[in-house]
């Protein structure tokens, strides 16, 4: 029977809400007390996720203003494993906590799975123990001491401890423990400068996640929010493809060795299966929330601004429109453009957007766009369009500014006027009625035209033997011009066309040939083989002496007689290496007037067939007076 209920703390953990008053109550019966509470003998008590807690509030705080989602949201760790769940996990994991007696919590969060920790140890942080006796009287765990991979408190960022009680270090299943101040270790103890400050992050965006209504998050948003800002940091494909190795080096440059030791957490940068690749993967798998953690603050510094930061696509160039950066249009800086086209740089992948505007112009740019005036800016333009080409043609008839005005004006280098006016008299730009209308274009029309004819005319006196064919490959700068811009004095000045007269060939006498071609091969046939040195006869060795190869590869069949003669004519590997055996004999009698079997043997090939081994071997019979 329930006769005194103590005041539940701030961040207090219910299993250690449920401690203080076992031991206030002096029943030290754990079967008891789960009768009173939970009304079952048969439910384990739980750290982190307790059970049936609607029959506790039913029965306990049914008079007071404390309900089972109060007490799973303020103290249960529910609230941190929550955003890195599936809707509908979590439903059935508050379903078996309100109502259940708990035992397919572990099954539904992993924990039987190894997916996640299964925590064995009650922590504490010893400055946090004092000043809840200082202000309360007593000390209680809190919760955000227990939360897996943490090691230092939130609140003061000294290291915590692991709640020794008597000789136990470790959680009875028996027995609720309360956190008594008199087994705490009173030492205050930090990690260094460096290794605190992460640690601390990490404490605090957890602590973070425990103090928040996190029911509006769940796996598949937090999975969109990662892919926002791998994005934003160029560790995603323009195909929306996670660069894992990329950003798997980056994850452990930014923690080093150091701290994911500490953590426990240290993986092999190139293993398929470590477990950052497995949060990137997007897989079905439950993550311990601490290794999310440490990827929200990889990738977003603040836990705050992470929950904040919206799960929309996001875009490398901004959301349209953009604007028209043309400085000559009357829509210039206008955010006009309503598409981008969007493409990877062949070296960097990098993503490059090209935005194409109504006015004609062109441009591009390198992202991604990582403040508001980069849409302001101009990687390479593409093209400048008839509206630019218009405003030069309109400044250049005028022909009262200088190609530095000019310049000035239509916002590019002297090059480019130089080049485009060159264009333009060179009849490459195609120039509308409307425009000629408008403008006056004979100043560069009849001095490139009366330039060209008289450099054309001056060429065909010079070269009067040449045809029209001739003149057009040697004075192509002019004739294309004129082709283009005057195709009738172009023609009637022209010498007068000639026609190729078509000759009849001779046919190949291949008789005869054939004779003149035997002959070469038998020359060809002699000179190797009273070369100094043994070489092999073959065709392509005969035709390469020769100097006829291609002929009797060719036209084998108008060249019977040599081919004939080739044939028989060509040695195998076995009879090149007997011809070269008796040139071996031969030479090593007249050097030194004896021969031995190991010298052929050496000099005639690495690795002789079995027949012309058998053929050295007659020679040593037949010839024993020389042969040694």
């Amino acid at each position: 029977m329930i006769n005194y209920i103590p005041r539940i703390y701030d961040d207090e953990l219910f299993y250690s809400f449920v401690a203080r008053y076992s031991e206030i109550s002096g029943d030290t019966n754990l079967k008891n007390i789960l009768k009173d509470f939970f009304g079952s003998k048969t439910i384990t008590p739980y750290v982190q996720f307790p059970c049936n807690i609607s029959k506790f509030c039913s029965s306990v705080f049914e008079d007071l203003n404390l309900n089972a989602d109060i007490i799973i949201s303020g103290h249960t760790m529910f609230p941190i494993y929550e955003p890195f769940l599936t809707t509908s996990r979590k439903k059935e994991i508050l379903e078996d906590m309100k109502f259940s007696n708990g035992q397919r919590i572990g099954f539904l969060l992993g924990i039987q799975a190894g997916a996640i920790f299964s925590t064995k140890e009650l922590k504490y942080c010893p400055l946090c123990v004092r000043e809840d006796v200082n202000s309360s009287g007593e000390a209680y765990f809190h919760r955000g001491h227990q939360v897996d991979g943490i090691l230092v408190c939130h609140k003061h960022g000294c290291k915590i401890k692991t709640y020794t009680y008597g000789k136990d270090n470790y959680i009875s299943r028996l027995k609720y423990i309360s956190l008594n101040p008199k087994y705490t270790d009173k030492d205050v103890n930090y990690y260094n400068e460096q290794q605190s400050a992460i640690l601390l992050k990490i404490a605090k965006a957890a602590f973070l996640l425990l103090k928040n209504s996190n029911n509006q998050y769940e796996i598949n948003i937090i999975n969109k929010k990662y892919k926002v800002l791998l994005k934003q940091k160029g560790l995603l494909t323009i195909s929306r493809e996670i660069r894992q190795d990329k950003t798997v080096r980056f994850f452990k440059m930014y923690y080093g060795d150091e701290i994911l030791n500490i953590m426990n957490l240290n993986f092999n940068v190139d293993s398929d299966s470590s477990w950052i690749r497995n949060i990137l993967r997007n897989n079905k798998r439950i993550i311990n929330p601490i290794k999310h953690i440490m990827l929200i603050l990889f990738l977003c510094d603040n836990m705050n601004t992470f929950l904040k930061k919206p799960e929309d696509e996001y875009e490398y160039f901004g959301n349209g429109p953009w604007p028209c950066l043309n400085p000559v249009s009357d829509h210039y800086r206008e955010k006009v453009i309503k598409n981008v086209k969007i493409t990877a740089d062949y070296k960097t992948r990098l993503p490059i957007g090209t935005f194409n505007c109504s006015c004609g112009f062109k441009y591009s740019r390198k992202g991604p766009d990582n403040h508001n005036e980069h849409i302001y800016e101009i990687g390479r333009i593409k093209c400048f369009g008839h509206v630019w080409e218009s405003q030069l043609l309109s400044i250049a008839c005028a022909g009262s500014k200088s190609v530095r005005e000019i310049c000035r004006i239509m916002r590019c280098d002297a090059k480019t006027v130089k080049k485009y006016i060159d264009k333009i008299e060179n009849g490459y730009i195609k120039i509308s009625d409307s425009v000629k209308k408008d403008y006056d274009i004979s100043n560069f029309q009849n001095k490139r035209l009366l330039k060209y004819r008289n450099n054309l005319i001056s060429f065909i006196k010079e070269n009067s033997d040449l045809t029209r064919t001739e003149i057009r490959r040697i004075a192509q700068k002019e004739y294309t011009w004129l082709y283009r811009n005057d195709k009738e004095w172009l023609f009637e000045n022209l010498p007068q066309k000639t026609y190729r007269v078509k000759m009849n060939r001779n046919k190949v006498e291949w008789e005869p040939r054939d004779n003149e071609v035997l002959i070469l091969i038998k020359n060809a046939y002699n000179d190797i083989v009273n070369s100094n040195k043994p070489i092999r006869i073959t065709k392509s060795r005969l035709g390469n002496v020769a100097g006829i190869s291609s002929l009797i590869y060719n036209k084998k069949s108008k060249l019977p007689k040599t081919q004939k003669f080739i044939s028989n004519m060509v040695e195998s590997i076995d009879k090149f290496h007997i011809r070269k055996v008796n040139y071996i004999y031969n030479n090593l009698i007249k050097q030194q007037g004896y021969v031995r079997k190991w010298q052929i043997l050496k000099q005639v090939a690495r690795n002789p067939s079995v027949s012309v081994k058998f053929y050295i071997d007659e020679c040593f019979r037949v010839k024993k007076d020389k042969l040694t």
